[in-house]
């Protein structure tokens, strides 16, 4: 249904309710069952967008639980289907008292030529066997869920393929907010960026993934139809459940853009299928940081590091501050750096290795004695498998190398990923969760939020 339009009081006396059928056909262009009198009720979610374009409305919701794809494409470069974004925000979400399944992949939502134009997608789940969506533009999702249960590479979102559907304009962002991302079963990442949007911002979302294959986050321009663009990077409060890397970055080459990784946590089962880190930054890219993130490491196959500066960043900046490399396990290097050229571009302080502690900092391959951290590196030798932090990433009683030892950081990081203020006594805890009790002791019940 509309709401808030300007024709609102025509289709009310008309008696149309714009409405998602889940037993109706869904076609492409009006061929198969279509509904070809441009009037609801529609069966696709493609023809009632176009509908409410054309009657100046700036909504539609999903008032079905079932609802077999987009029909086709949401672009802005379609002859037959072209709908002309309106300026402001245009919303799909479900309707009340629905919880919309919308099956089918390859949907299509690319308003990359009307800069002025928010499309935002909310409350429903997409279910694909290949891609999930495919964005470019300026483009929105909260509380959704993008499951992929395919192989051939598929991705629950892709904005990287620099081509007629999707390119790159100057200022556009991809914002995803409370969102699932899940691959089940499939080989690939969760999400391919780099050519689509100007910003990438990730907050509070799960990634989850028990695929061995690359990291769920690749962000990397597509070099054989053009150089990378400036992608500039933020994931802020997120859970990473996954068989293998969680993130790589290396899709900026310049000095304009850059990471922000803030109060994550990386949970990999160390499943890689082949010899990678968990986090790798590639490239040259402006002033990044990751500062209060909590890596947990389950596994040994293939895992080279927790966090890895490739030997092509040679003038990158990079704050690595207050966080957790718990992987207690022969054999997993902390922190490595490429070569002893990029050592200098590291800087940070008051990170605390839970680990073989010869390994904890690497240059070139070879184990460091000292830390590049300023003033403050807290060591725990263990390969014996007891964690710092519990399955969820949260901290346990064994938290005495963690709790209270945090320094302060530009910007400042005043709550943790559940939400509890930063800090809970007279400094805040290493990594990603902050222990809520008075005084930041760990003597009584330490609080457990999951994402589930």
């Amino acid at each position: 249904m509309f709401k808030n339009g300007y024709y609102s009081w025509l289709i009310a006396a008309m008696a149309c309710v714009l409405t998602i059928h889940a037993e109706a056909a869904v076609s492409v262009n009006g061929v198969s069952g279509e509904d070809d009198d441009g009037m609801p009720p529609f069966e696709s979610v493609q023809q009632a967008v176009i509908y409410a374009i054309d009657n100046g409305e700036n909504e539609v919701t999903l008032d079905a639980n079932d609802i077999s794809g987009w029909s086709f494409r949401l672009l802005n470069n379609e002859a037959q289907l072209n709908p002309q974004w309106p300026d402001g925000t245009f919303t799909i979400r479900a309707g009340d008292g629905f919880s919309p399944v919308v099956t089918g992949g390859n949907n299509y939502l690319c308003p990359h030529d009307f800069p002025n134009t928010t499309i935002v997608l909310e409350g429903f789940t997409i279910d694909s066997t290949t891609f999930g969506l495919i964005t470019s533009g300026n483009v929105t999702l909260r509380d959704m869920e993008i499951v992929v249960t395919s192989g051939g590479g598929h991705a629950c979102l892709l904005s990287n393929v620099n081509g007629t559907n999707i390119h790159f304009q100057p200022g556009t962002k991809l914002k995803v907010e409370n969102t699932v991302l899940r691959r089940v079963n499939a080989a690939g990442s969760i999400m391919v960026g780099g050519h689509g949007h100007q910003s990438y911002e990730f907050r509070n979302c799960q990634f989850i993934s028990d695929s061995s294959g690359p990291s769920v986050l690749t962000f990397a321009g597509d070099e054989t139809v053009g150089t990378a663009e400036d992608v500039d990077l933020t994931v802020v409060g997120c859970t990473f459940d996954v068989a293998t890397g969680a993130l790589n970055y290396s899709a900026a080459d310049s000095s304009t853009a850059g990471l922000e990784f803030v109060n994550n946590v990386v949970l990999s089962a160390g499943e890689h299928s082949t010899a990678a880190p968990v986090v790798a930054l590639g490239n040259n890219h402006a002033a990044s940081r990751i500062v209060h993130s909590t890596f947990r490491v389950q596994g040994t196959a293939n895992v080279t590091s927790l966090v890895n500066l490739a030997a092509t960043m040679t003038t990158t900046p990079i704050n690595l501050s207050n966080s957790l490399f718990d992987a207690p396990i022969a054999g997993i290097a902390g922190v490595s750096v490429g070569d002893a050229g990029q050592a200098g571009a590291l800087t940070g302080d008051a990170n605390a290795y839970n680990m073989e502690t010869d390994h904890a900092y690497q240059v070139a391959g070879a184990d460091q004695g000292n830390g590049f951290e300023a003033a403050n590196r807290y060591l725990q030798n263990a390969t014996n498998g007891v964690y710092i932090s519990d399955v969820n990433g949260r901290i346990t009683a064994n938290a005495t190398l963690v709790v209270g030892r945090a320094v302060a950081v530009t910007p400042a990081v005043t709550t943790d990923i559940d939400g509890e203020s930063r800090p809970q006594g007279p400094a805040s805890d290493i990594g990603a969760d902050e222990v809520a009790e008075a005084g930041g002791g760990v003597t009584g019940a330490a609080r457990w939020t999951t994402f589930e």
